[in-house]
């Protein structure tokens, strides 16, 4: 919340799996050179075991 998190998508095709974030404050999200953005993406995709390169944040 306190980056402006007002909720989240996901859309599911056959080749990746897009997860967009809805945020007011989207630089605190992505981070400084996108480095959160990144980190975040490396998260999901071990959490839920996706392929590398198939989940974009």
């Amino acid at each position: 919340a306190e980056d402006g998190y007002s909720g989240v998508e996901v859309r599911v095709t056959p080749t990746r799996t897009e997860i967009i974030i809805l945020a007011t404050r989207t630089q605190n999200v992505l981070g400084e050179k996108g480095r959160r953005i990144r980190e975040l993406t490396a998260v999901v995709q071990k959490r839920f075991g996706f392929p590398e390169g198939s989940v974009e944040v």
